[in-house]
């Protein structure tokens, strides 16, 4: 029988970089990755931000560095990722693809680099970006907030985070299968609802958070392809021992499951629920009966003192 659960500390983060690590030179899932990044970053059109700093959280091989640069050409870019098989992959990007940009004073080329580091440690200075945006990562992490939080203490004052997650719908049609089939010991990956999403982001102190989702539903005529894809989307990492799933028994009975469930054109359909949040880091917050500063406000606040 699957478990359901959204509860993201099921999720194995060794699991989650072995995954990834394996699929470093994969293309399969890009279609996905890329649509869904298309669509954030229309998000610029009316969110209006000017970063000097911008870190992207998940940034893989590192590919979407152009879209910054054409965007936010005098912004450095820091990319930062817990596979070292995508980071290395992002490092030969980088290394492709130098920046010709040369800032407004001084010969300095805008810099690009990236980092092997856990979302939620990530090492680098407190309040030294102006923008956080992740793509489609957030989801993959034990402790979502542990990551807000530190985007809370990466960002400048008014710096703005933006990401998107899979939402708990995204493939309700492999639970079904799952049910149907009646497999015994799985475990299928926790997704979050997006109110959720919220309310953590009001609690790590964010300010006036925007959360929305959009329904996409991609059709295949095969189940062995459906499943192919859902590995490269990722897979499964809280995956538990001696699941019936990881056998080829269990893995023909979910296809028979899956056949059984196409549409009246005959495809079968796989869900994916995409959703998007963005907020902003204001100068002090309440935590309880605690109020917050920034060191960035405090330092202001002293200079002109």
């Amino acid at each position: 029988m699957s478990t359901p659960s959204n509860d993201p500390s099921i999720i194995i983060i060794d699991r989650v970089i072995k995954q990834f690590d394996r699929r470093a030179n994969s293309k399969d899932a890009l279609f996905l990755y890329d649509e869904v990044f298309s669509r954030m970053f229309e998000k610029f059109d009316y969110i209006k931000s000017d970063p000097k700093t911008i870190i992207d959280l998940g940034c893989a091989d590192g590919r979407h560095y152009i879209n910054f640069r054409q965007r936010f050409k005098n912004a450095q870019y820091i990319g930062v990722d817990a596979s070292p098989q995508r980071i290395a992959r992002c490092h030969e990007f980088l290394s492709s693809h130098p920046s010709q940009k040369k800032r407004l004073f001084g010969s300095k080329p805008v810099s690009a680099e990236c980092m092997l580091a856990d979302m939620a440690f990530t090492g680098l200075m407190p309040e030294s970006a102006d923008l956080i945006f992740s793509n489609l990562t957030l989801h993959c992490h034990p402790n979502p907030m542990a990551v807000f939080n530190e985007c809370r203490r990466l960002l400048r004052v008014d710096g703005l985070l933006l990401f998107s997650v899979f939402g708990p719908s995204t493939f309700k049609q492999l639970r079904d299968a799952i049910k149907l089939a009646g497999l015994k010991n799985v475990r299928t990956h926790p997704y979050i609802d997006m109110h959720d999403y919220g309310d953590m982001l009001m609690e790590c102190g964010f300010a006036d958070p925007v959360m929305d989702q959009e329904i996409l539903t991609l059709t295949y005529k095969s189940s062995k392809k459906l499943l192919d894809d859902i590995y490269a989307f990722g897979g499964n990492a809280c995956a538990l021992p001696q699941s019936e799933i990881a056998t080829k028994s269990g893995y023909f009975k979910l296809c028979e499951a899956l056949e059984q469930a196409r549409n009246a054109v005959g495809q079968i359909e796989l869900t994916i629920e995409i959703a998007y949040g963005h907020a902003w880091k204001l100068a002090s917050y309440k935590k309880g009966q605690e109020t917050r500063v920034s060191l960035e406000s405090l330092r202001s606040s002293l200079i002109r003192k």
